[in-house]
């Protein structure tokens, strides 16, 4: 993920990100990796212990994105991973599935990490022109 694909939006309360990909697949592979930035504050690495596929399936792509983000976000809060190397195999105009690897967060990290309470539907928009693809989301914190 390069640096201008997922930056960081003035928002009041919450924290608002841009992201770009030249898919959609792209894009959501960014999204993942700089959500997880968000939480940890960096880009993690680690030593991955398991690799998971995850599916979603949503009406389109705003909501896909919700979803495998949210997903991923429970998987963080319930299992206390981090989730790294996001890989979409298959991607339809309805579903998603991808891959990725996950390691334990260690107490340094948690220590150090964001919360992120949810992935919100306000302002939540995937548009896509001649460039590729741009998406704004809100992360309640």
């Amino acid at each position: 993920m390069r640096m201008e694909d997922f930056e960081e939006l003035d928002h009041t309360a919450d924290i608002a990100v841009r992201i770009r990909g030249t898919t959609f697949a792209e894009l959501l592979q960014n999204a993942a990796q700089g959500m997880m930035a968000l939480i940890t504050g960096r880009m993690a690495t680690g030593s991955a212990t398991e690799i998971r596929r995850l599916e979603v399936s949503a009406s389109g792509r705003d909501e896909i994105l919700r979803e495998l983000l949210s997903e991923i976000l429970y998987l963080v809060a319930t299992q206390r991973v981090i989730a790294t190397e996001f890989m979409v195999e298959e991607i339809g105009e309805q579903c998603v599935s991808a891959v990725f690897r996950t390691f334990p967060m260690t107490e340094a990290l948690a220590h150090d990490a964001t919360e992120i309470k949810a992935v919100t539907w306000h302002g939540l928009r995937v548009d896509h022109d001649e460039s590729g693809y741009v998406a704004e989301v809100v992360f309640d914190t």
